[in-house]
């Protein structure tokens, strides 16, 4: 009556019974399911990054599609990784009222949980240490990826390809068992300065077109602590890059006026938001070999969610120009609402002038429209020749596969 599934890791049973569905508009998926064909195959491929800690990524796995009336499900098995999505091949729209993820796991397993007080929140809280069932005393949701110890193998779940669609955050009750939370669909907005909130939501928690992919959920199996880190399942899952020509992308590091509030002490100008500061920026760069040099909040106009609007103290082009001949590039930070609200133009103007990208801010919620933000943010800066900095953002969940011109997330 219901779709689900079992992992064994080792020859061990991590979790049995899982429970997956999506309650949509043209259909409940998952729920009395009637199976029309299933097919299995073996895939083993390499992936070359545009940039990434490896030249090459092995991508080996073996893959089981479930095809039902409306709708089918993916289910791939990695040596070290087992993962999921629902793929619906019906035309035209589709309102996913609620997604099910239940897993049920042993509440006396180590977790390490990161809060998330809200769908609205800043994706920054420190990670405790704690039992799986007593999670849901000390907060709503955690963020994903989440790692717990399943004893001879520490677990994280996590989620890929997210698009058109709220990332996935997760509840605990009191025995263990896992689910998936979402953030509804925005409706109304309210304006709060830096902030720009939802005042009021729908009833569900998607909406877009019905042929698609939906994310990838994933939990990833690891005997060390250092296979957490060296794996890059989310890199895999993710849609392969849109950016045909990537030859332009550079990484690098930068330097930042922000953490030391535009404070330089034993020179002869007054330090602050002006050409000389950030032409000292720039001559440091050069100096330590330093790729960037960010003009953080205040090389626009306040409060005016308008960023073609410079504050008179900053040749904007000049300081462009002299960080050009310097062999330092230019990244402005941009608060989200006012990137958004005039993404073309910005984007258009900047790369014009010689901007090398963006740092985005404040986005600050995780729900459809806010990934969607991120993925057009980061189409429209390719188009131009922009590099991205997501900061103030949710997870991240292989958008800098599908987008490589997205450097970097912060919360």
């Amino acid at each position: 009556k219901t779709l689900g599934f079992s992992i064994k890791f080792d020859g061990k049973s991590i979790v049995e019974n899982c429970q997956i569905a999506m309650n949509t508009s043209l259909g409940n998926f998952g729920v009395n399911p009637k199976l029309v064909s299933k097919s299995f195959s073996s895939v083993k491929k390499e992936i070359n990054p545009v940039w990434a800690n490896k030249n090459k990524i092995l991508d080996s796995y073996n893959r089981l599609l479930l095809k039902f009336d409306g709708f089918s499900v993916e289910f791939r098995a990695y040596d070290d990784t087992f993962a999921y999505r629902f793929i619906c091949d019906k035309k035209g729209e589709i309102i996913v009222n609620s997604e099910t993820a239940k897993y049920p796991f042993d509440g006396a397993m180590d977790a390490y949980p990161q809060k998330v007080g809200s769908f609205h929140c800043w994706f920054e809280d420190v990670y405790r240490r704690m039992k799986l069932c007593e999670i849901s005393k000390h907060m709503p949701m955690a963020a994903l990826p989440f790692v717990f110890d399943a004893g001879n193998v520490k677990v994280a779940i996590l989620d890929s390809d997210v698009s058109e669609y709220p990332k996935m955050n997760l509840k605990f009750s009191e025995n263990g068992e896992i689910q998936g939370a979402f953030a509804p669909y925005p409706k109304e907005f309210e304006n709060k300065g830096r902030l720009f909130m939802p005042k009021s939501t729908e009833d569900f928690i998607a909406k877009s077109s019905a042929t698609r992919t939906f994310p990838w959920r994933a939990m990833l199996f690891a005997r060390t602590d250092a296979e957490l880190v060296e794996n890059s399942i989310q890199y895999k899952l993710a849609s392969p890059s849109k950016i045909k020509d990537a030859s332009w992308i550079e990484t690098g590091t930068c330097a930042w006026d922000w953490w030391n509030d535009w404070n330089i002490d034993g020179v002869d100008f007054k330090a602050g938001i002006n050409n000389d500061t950030y032409k000292y920026y720039i001559d440091f760069a050069a100096a330590k070999g330093i790729e960037y040099v960010i003009l953080d909040e205040g090389w626009a106009v306040n409060k005016k969610a308008d960023l073609m609007q410079i504050v008179p103290e900053i040749d904007l082009p000049a300081i462009v120009e002299y960080g050009r001949q310097k062999g330092v590039g230019i990244i402005l930070w941009a608060g989200y609402w006012a990137f958004d609200r005039d993404m073309e133009n910005v984007c258009k103007h900047y790369s014009e002038m010689g901007v090398k990208g963006f740092k985005v801010d404040f986005m600050d919620r995780d729900d459809q429209q806010m990934t969607a933000f991120n993925h057009r943010a980061a189409e429209t800066a390719a188009r131009y020749g922009l590099i991205l900095d997501l900061h103030g953002t949710h997870k991240p969940a292989g958008l800098n596969r599908t987008w490589p011109n997205v450097l970097n997330f912060e919360g």
